[in-house]
C-alpha cells in the first residue's frame, strides 16, 4: 500500500455507520425539492441507500486527501459510462463546504452499478485487450481532431491505443476538462469553478446543497414564465464558449443543471476546438438543436439551424457582451 493510499484509509472513518445516510429524513420522498419531476423523486428515493458510500475505497482521490482539499466522501452523485462524480466534504481552510470530485472510468471497463468495482477490475485485470470496449467519445476521432500531445512517444502510444496510451488518455480527458473549465470560468461562463486535477480525477465547485445535487434540466421543472430568459442565458453562454474557442459538443438537457435561479453547464471533456476541429460546426448545430428542443416544451420557439449559423458568425451576444 502506498503512502497516498494510507492517507485515504485514515481519512475515511471505517467505523462510520453505513446505514446512516448523512442525516437524511426517514421518509425518502420527504423534503425533496418541489421542482423535481415525480419520476426523478421516485428514482432518488429508490437509490437513497447509495448516497453515503463510506465503505468505498477511493484510490483516485488520494492526492486530494493528501493535499488537504477534501477530508471525506459524502455521497455518490452520478455514475455514468465515462466517469463517476462524488460529493466530498472539503477542508474548512479551503473556503468550501462541499466539493465535487469527478473520476474518469478506466478505458475499456464496462459500466457497472457499483463504480468502485470498475476501478478494482481495472487494477486487477491481466488481459485488458480481451475486454469489450465501450463506444464513447473517448475513442471517437471526431472529438480528438485539433488536439495535440507534445511528447512524441506518448502521442504514438495514444494514437496506437497501447496500454500506455490508455493511461495517457485517462489523464488527458481529466486535464482537458479542467483546463477548459478554468478558461470558461475565468471568462465569466456559468460553469463550476475548477479547483484541482490529479491523474484521471479533478475537483470542482459542487452545484447543489447538502441534501441533493442540483438536478439536470431533464429532471427539473422550470418556471414557465422564465423559460425565455433562461434559454437566452444558455445561448449567451454558448456564444461565450465560442469566443473562448470552444464548442461543448455534447450539450443537452442532461448536462445543464438547474441551480435556481441559474443554469450551470457541466461535462466538458469532449469539448472541441472551434477553430481547429473540422467538425466543430456540426457539433455546435447539434448542441443548439438539443437546447432548442428542450426549451420548446416551455413554448420557446426558435429555428435551431438559423441560430447555430448566427452563433457561428458571431451575431449572437455572449455573456461578455450582454
Amino acid at each position: 500500500m502506498s503512502d497516498s493510499d494510507a492517507v485515504v484509509v485514515e481519512s475515511l472513518d471505517p467505523a462510520r455507520e453505513l446505514d446512516d445516510p448523512k442525516g437524511l429524513p426517514e421518509t425518502p420522498l420527504e423534503g425533496l425539492p418541489w421542482w423535481l419531476t415525480d419520476k426523478t423523486k421516485e428514482k432518488r428515493a429508490a437509490r437513497s441507500e447509495e448516497r453515503a458510500p463510506g465503505h468505498v475505497f477511493y484510490p483516485a482521490l488520494a492526492a486530494f486527501f493528501s493535499d488537504g482539499w477534501i477530508r471525506d466522501v459524502r455521497m455518490l452523485v452520478k455514475s455514468g459510462k465515462e466517469a463517476t462524480v462524488y460529493c466530498c466534504e472539503a477542508n474548512p481552510e479551503r473556503g468550501y463546504g462541499l466539493i465535487a470530485a469527478k473520476v474518469y472510468r478506466p478505458v475499456g471497463i464496462k459500466h457497472k452499478r457499483n463504480p468502485q468495482s470498475a476501478y478494482e477490475e481495472a487494477e486487477l485485470r491481466q488481459a485488458f485487450e480481451s475486454k469489450m470496449k465501450i463506444r464513447t467519445f473517448k475513442w471517437d476521432a471526431r472529438y480528438q481532431e485539433g488536439r495535440h500531445i507534445q511528447d512524441a512517444r506518448l502521442r504514438r502510444a495514444y494514437e496506437n491505443r497501447t496500454r500506455t496510451g490508455r493511461d495517457v488518455q485517462d489523464t488527458f480527458w481529466a486535464k482537458h476538462e479542467f483546463e477548459t473549465l478554468k478558461r470558461l470560468h475565468d471568462a465569466g461562463a456559468d460553469v463550476p469553478r475548477p479547483l484541482a486535477q490529479a491523474g484521471h480525477a479533478l475537483l470542482m465547485e459542487y452545484v447543489g446543497d447538502e441534501r441533493e445535487p442540483a438536478p439536470a434540466l431533464q429532471q427539473a421543472q422550470l418556471p414557465r414564465e422564465r423559460a425565455r430568459a433562461l434559454f437566452e442565458r444558455v445561448i449567451a453562454n454558448v456564444a461565450l464558449w465560442l469566443e473562448c474557442g470552444y464548442v461543448h459538443a455534447d450539450l443537452s438537457s442532461y448536462n445543464l443543471l438547474w441551480d435556481d435561479p441559474r443554469i450551470v453547464a457541466i461535462d466538458f471533456p469532449q469539448s472541441v476546438d472551434a477553430y481547429d476541429n473540422p467538425h466543430a460546426f456540426d457539433f455546435l448545430r447539434r448542441d443548439v438543436t438539443n437546447v432548442c428542443k428542450y426549451f420548446g416544451r416551455y413554448g420557446v420557439s426558435v429555428d435551431a439551424e438559423s441560430l447555430a449559423w448566427d452563433l457561428w458568425d458571431g451575431k449572437v451576444a455572449s455573456l461578455s457582451r450582454a
